[in-house]
């Protein structure tokens, strides 16, 4: 399941996200394209663009573990740090680190 549909153009230093299907999207100096949302991943690229992937796909059953203990905290009256520390949990569960990556 596509979670998060986004690339970086290394040429003009644009990171571009894709929200929706049919939701093309350019980079400022036009070498790269993104579409299709949470339905498809879709590029489209000049031969000579440097560009870096950093769309995110997860298993089904991760996706809904993450929203049921969304479902939890919201209704326990959790704040928005409480929220992310569930779906955070979720990760966890199913053996997924959350790490930040260094950008090479």
């Amino acid at each position: 399941m596509i979670v998060l549909n986004q690339a970086k153009c290394l040429d003009c230093g644009d990171l571009i996200f894709s929200g929706y299907r049919h939701d093309f999207r350019a980079c400022s100096c036009g070498k790269l394209s993104v579409d299709g949302g949470m339905d498809y991943i879709r590029r489209l690229h000049a031969k000579d663009a440097n560009i870096q992937e950093l769309s995110l796909e997860l298993p089904e059953d991760v996706v809904n573990r993450a929203i049921e203990l969304a479902k939890w905290a919201m209704d326990s009256g959790r704040n928005e740090r409480g929220l992310a520390y569930a779906v955070i949990r979720a990760l966890h569960e199913h053996n997924y680190i959350v790490t930040n990556k260094e950008e090479n």
